[in-house]
């Protein structure tokens, strides 16, 4: 049987949801079967903290139906990684993980300097506090584009040669080994940076799938799978059944 992954889209439109699922499938590697589904909101983008608590309780309610249904591993469909060590509290054998944490530990196989690309100022203090928690806080620099989520939808082209031109700065000004596009939005940009500049272009989407495949395979054949020792322990069985109810399960 294949095993199963699921992406979170975590706003955007069902037409976003169906582009983001065909471009994994694409990629994905042979024995993975690869699902997207939309969180349901009338929020326009996750560039703020409250959008994000706005949604937590739908998040979780998805994560832990997908558990239930099977699925190998989740995907949080966001470079602000929400809700990962929330997420993980509340599964067992389904691994979760998240954009950035993925991008950076991929990143830092491939090369020493790693270069985010943000949208704009609003990102940088939540990818900055990410990347120190994940351990790369004197290997990674930040480009800020000027740009909100929206744009990265709506002026697609003009995005990506302000992408572009803040990679080059990267590579020529910072010697970037690596560059890192810091949001989901930015799918499908990587490879013709990556042609142009020779150097591994990092996008956030296929770094997620790739590490949810690899964290899939390992759980199941070697049984690593994430800690509930400290940090992802889950609530206590009584308070967990409880806590299902708060979200409204059967």
């Amino acid at each position: 049987m294949p095993r199963r992954l699921l992406y979170f889209k975590l706003v955007g439109t069902e037409k976003d949801r169906k582009a983001v699922e065909e471009y994994l499938r694409r990629y994905a590697s042979p024995g993975f079967e690869v699902e997207a589904r939309l969180i349901k909101s009338r929020l326009p983008d996750l560039e703020y903290h409250c959008y994000i608590a706005a949604i937590a309780k739908d998040v979780l309610r998805e994560i832990v139906k997908a558990e239930r249904e099977g699925f190998t591993a989740a995907i949080l469909g966001c470079f602000y990684d929400p809700l990962l060590e929330e997420a993980r509290e509340l599964t067992s054998k389904m691994a979760v993980v998240a954009p950035c944490q993925a991008s950076l530990h991929l990143a830092s196989l491939l090369g020493s300097s790693i270069t985010i690309i943000l949208g704009r100022e609003k990102h940088f203090p939540k990818i900055r506090e990410l990347a120190v928690k994940y351990g790369f806080k004197d290997r990674v620099s930040f480009k800020c584009l000027g740009l909100c989520v929206e744009d990265f939808y709506t002026r697609r082209e003009a995005v990506k040669e302000k992408v572009a031109e803040a990679a080059r700065q990267a590579v020529e000004a910072e010697a970037a080994d690596v560059v890192v596009l810091g949001c989901t939005a930015l799918y499908g940009f990587f490879k013709g940076l990556q042609e142009e500049l020779k150097i591994p272009v990092i996008d956030p989407v296929l770094a997620s799938l790739k590490y949810a495949e690899f964290m899939a395979l390992v759980g199941e054949q070697l049984g690593w799978r994430i800690s509930k020792r400290s940090c992802y322990e889950a609530p206590p069985r009584e308070e967990l059944e409880n806590f299902h109810e708060m979200l409204k399960f059967p």
